[in-house]
């Protein structure tokens, strides 16, 4: 009999985005009567940690959240990051593995530069563009970012435009190669049935971490212009994050907060996005966009801002792609709401994409990465 594969995969953390999101469902969906899956994580904390399968080994580097020293000490690399490179090599003491994974950029990218050599195959996901939102720049230089990504059996970039965004970042590299991130239209349909939110008017959803990258304050904003216009609505903002009171303040400022609901963070968002009228992102950056694959599954129009993953999903009509004024986007939700015929064209076209999403395709896809080199 075959021995089974030994695949450590590396993250931060499992807080309440949508790379942590997808995390999970890989997790869920490895074979395991192939692998052995093991997860190190750096911060072992958010709402995604008890929804680890319990076939996945979990070993925490630090078994919390980051607290105040570590937040005050963020940009002295010169601190932190031998603090979790010898962290990290005491919880996997002297392990080995076929494979090892870092599934996000940076920290799990500086945490797997040094453990390189405990693998077989190396490989590194990048979810985001890291171009227009070097968030981790604290971390390390653009020069390390290369050395380490240039390193790598593979890249594993979740769009076109994320690939082309790691060229621009750090130079042309010959190991990149673009993989979707894991969709389940079945069971996202069959989550979205759980309960029935109570609507009353057409309502317009978006769903996110509350962070700067987000921009949700245009959703905010977009909210108070159409209200000036007497339109009647509601927003459901699903997400949480450090920016929840800041919104919330602006939300009251702008006198709509009767209008933006602040739903936090959901488990199961799904039964949100059925019952809602458009989905909404207004992000300054974003790699993939799980969130709008997962409203095109429930057939709900799409309006995004223009960044790297949205351009990509909504191409060819597929929804509809605003720039990042916040009158233009009012402008362009408007549109949808009087004009049925228009509406109903993008609802239509968004059930038309979600056709193409397979995840025993992503999954076959995946396994190649590394099935001949192991």
């Amino acid at each position: 009999m075959e021995r089974k594969k030994d695949i450590l995969i590396l993250m931060a953390s499992f807080a309440g985005g949508g790379a942590e999101k997808v995390m999970i469902d890989l997790l869920r969906r490895f074979d395991k009567n192939r692998y052995n899956i093991t997860v190190a994580v750096l911060w072992c904390y958010g709402p995604h940690l008890k929804n680890v399968p319990e076939d996945v080994e979990l070993i925490p580097v630090f078994n919390r959240a980051p607290n105040f020293f570590d937040t005050r000490t963020r940009s002295w690399r010169f601190i932190h990051n031998p603090l979790w490179r010898r962290k990290l090599l005491n919880a996997l003491g002297d392990r080995t593995f076929d494979v090892t994974i870092s599934f996000m950029e940076g920290q799990t990218a500086l945490l797997h530069s040094y453990i390189m050599d405990r693998a077989r195959v190396n490989i590194s996901w990048v979810h985001s563009d890291i171009h227009a939102d070097w968030w981790y720049k604290f971390l390390m230089s653009r020069r390390q970012e290369r050395e380490i990504y240039s390193r790598m059996d593979a890249v594993v970039c979740v769009s076109e435009g994320v690939r082309s965004a790691v060229g621009k970042a750090v130079g042309q590299l010959d190991n990149l190669q673009v993989v979707y991130n894991i969709i389940d239209p079945l069971e996202i349909h069959r989550k979205a049935d759980g309960f029935k939110p109570r609507k009353d008017n057409f309502t317009i959803a978006s769903m996110g971490r509350l962070q700067p990258e987000k921009c949700q304050y245009r959703l905010i904003e977009m909210a108070a212009i159409l209200k000036k216009r007497g339109l009647k609505f509601k927003v459901w903002l699903l997400g949480a994050g450090k920016l929840e009171q800041d919104l919330k303040q602006l939300a009251e400022k702008m006198g709509v907060n009767d209008i933006v609901e602040f739903l936090g963070f959901q488990q199961n968002p799904y039964p949100y996005l059925k019952a809602a009228d458009l989905f909404l992102l207004t992000s300054d950056a974003e790699g993939f966009s799980l969130a709008i694959c997962e409203a095109m599954c429930l057939n709900k129009p799409v309006i995004s801002t223009r960044t790297a993953g949205p351009g990509e999903l909504l191409a060819n009509g597929s929804g509809v792609l605003t720039g990042k004024d916040s009158e233009e986007i009012a402008d362009n939700v408007e549109k949808l709401m009087h004009d049925s015929d228009m509406y109903a064209g993008y609802a239509a076209a968004a059930q038309r994409k979600a056709l193409s999403f397979s995840p025993d395709d992503t999954m076959r896809r995946i396994y190649s990465l590394w099935e001949d080199k192991i």
